[in-house]
């Protein structure tokens, strides 16, 4: 049974009914607010050190592989194993560029003490996102559309992902995170508009989420172009379900491309992020399948792969 289609929604809609609101805040100019979120991340981000790694266990989805080998020291950020800069070609993702994405570890015990509806971590690689996401906690209710961590206003507001009745209790099997595409600049979703390119996808299809416990990997499969009452809008579908399953055909049929190989079934979950496509009130949106988690503490693995 699925619930409700989220209200004429968070963004792209309320973003015009609040216009006049907006303009009326006390806004920090864009060069705060970048500076508030770059000294977030600062204080939060670190990466597992090598004698770490073996107290964690990874699991995949089948068939696939881990790509980012844990056993393999990371480099100095932007820098190659040598200690030189990375030429323009270089692979974000491969740890003789950059650091691991799987050995990245975030103090959510801070993020918490700042805001206690911090609920995960969003890092996608060649992009500028790689933020802290809020979880809203009534449903139409969206409180960080324009705030930040600290509960200020704030122009281009949190990444979030939406409240739905009973989320306590019901998984909901897709997963919403909404952020603003703004008009100017690079904050925010803005960068999801590359997933236009299908080149694009295949060459950058890896996806991190971070949570107390664990890093998870999920992989585009498609990207496309919705209205605002689209059934990609409705809150929350069940595994196994078979609307669950039309929702994902649907999205195959919708979508600009589908990297098939990618795709989940109707009993594995889907992440989707959306952002305003700035044309006609309607919403740009990519969908995402899991491929990998590892979790820092093996007995957590163990419980996970019983659940």
């Amino acid at each position: 049974m699925r619930g409700f289609l989220l209200s004429v929604l968070s963004f792209c809609l309320v973003a015009c009914i609040c216009v006049s609101e907006l303009l009326a805040m006390d806004k920090y100019n864009e060069s705060q607010k970048i500076q508030i979120d770059t000294d977030v991340k600062d204080a939060v981000m670190t990466f597992m050190d090598d004698d770490e790694v073996p107290d964690g266990e990874t699991l995949l989805a089948d068939g696939e592989e881990s790509i980012d080998d844990l056993s393999v020291p990371n480099a100095v950020p932007g820098t190659d194993a040598e200690g030189d800069s990375p030429d323009a070609t270089s692979n974000p993702e491969s740890p003789s560029a950059t650091p691991n994405p799987m050995r990245r570890k975030v103090d959510f015990t801070e993020l918490k003490s700042i805001n206690s509806d911090v609920d995960c971590w969003i890092y996608v690689p060649n992009t500028h996102i790689d933020y802290y996401v809020m979880q809203e906690q009534e449903p139409e209710v969206y409180y960080y559309l324009w705030r930040n961590i600290y509960q200020q206003q704030s122009e281009w507001g949190s990444i979030f992902k939406p409240a739905y009745p009973n989320m306590d209790t019901l998984l909901d099997a897709h997963q919403l995170i909404f952020g603003h595409h703004m008009a100017y600049g690079s904050v925010a979703f803005s960068d999801l508009m590359n997933y236009h390119d299908k080149s694009y996808a295949e060459k950058w299809p890896n996806i991190y989420l971070y949570y107390t416990d664990r890093v998870e990997r999920w992989k585009v499969w498609t990207a496309g172009t919705v209205n605002p009452y689209d059934a990609l809008y409705t809150v929350p579908y069940e595994l196994n379900s078979a609307d669950y399953d039309n929702l994902l055909s649907h999205l195959d049929d919708i979508g600009e491309y589908s990297l098939r190989s990618n795709r989940p079934t109707k009993s594995e979950r889907t992440t989707i992020l959306s952002t305003c496509d700035n044309t006609n009130g309607f919403r740009f949106f990519i969908a995402t399948t899991w491929a990998e988690t590892y979790y820092y503490d093996r007995a957590d693995a163990r419980n996970a792969m019983r659940a």
